[in-house]
């Protein structure tokens, strides 16, 4: 409830897998994904805790063809209400995206933050590209290394807080400089840590 609300009020959210599922591991709540996400359920390719079972395959977006996946979907769905933004060549849609209230939920069967079918690299265009389509500017940090993902979070004061979350397996710290602020931010953040 409090995630619809959320997004009702105007929020972005991104969902991936198959929420469908409790927490005996039983499909018991299918509505979840025609609220929340509207698509509907067609068939299993995988469980979500099986999820490196699952075939791999090919997807593409919609109305960008060169922007291509390769990745492990957890099963196939059809729109109930989502508009499908990435496929498979069989037309089995991927990625999709419900407008709920004044927001959006952005839904994808493929658990990329489970599995790395297609690698970091890939993985993190993916998630530039999803915050292209929920018209969210991103962080800019540099060195740019899709080993690095940081966040912008709104504080109730007004501020903003930045976090850094540095899973390179390198044994040396590296300076990581925020951009996009007022004056750039510098934070020295050692390897698989946060900052």
């Amino acid at each position: 409830a409090e995630l619809k609300r959320f997004v009702e009020n105007g929020g972005a959210l991104y969902v991936s897998g198959d929420i469908a599922w409790d927490r005996s591991h039983q499909r018991t709540q299918p509505e979840r994904l025609e609220a929340l996400c509207g698509v509907r359920f067609l068939a299993q390719r995988a469980r979500p805790f099986d999820s490196k079972k699952a075939p791999e395959v090919s997807y593409a977006s919609v109305t960008e063809p060169s922007f291509t996946m390769t990745g492990a979907p957890l099963m196939r769905m059809e729109p109930a209400g989502a508009e499908v933004l990435m496929q498979t060549e069989n037309g089995d849609a991927v990625v999709t995206r419900f407008r709920l209230g004044k927001g959006q939920v952005f839904f994808s069967t493929d658990p990329l933050g489970i599995h790395e079918t297609g690698g970091l690299e890939q993985n993190a265009r993916f998630y530039r590209q999803l915050l292209s389509w929920a018209a969210i500017e991103p962080v800019h940090l540099t060195p740019y290394n899709p080993n690095v993902q940081v966040y912008r979070l709104p504080l109730a004061d007004g501020g903003l807080l930045y976090v850094i979350n540095n899973i390179v397996h390198e044994t040396s710290a590296t300076v990581f400089t925020i951009t996009e602020a007022p004056r750039p931010i510098a934070l020295t953040v050692k390897p698989e840590c946060v900052g």
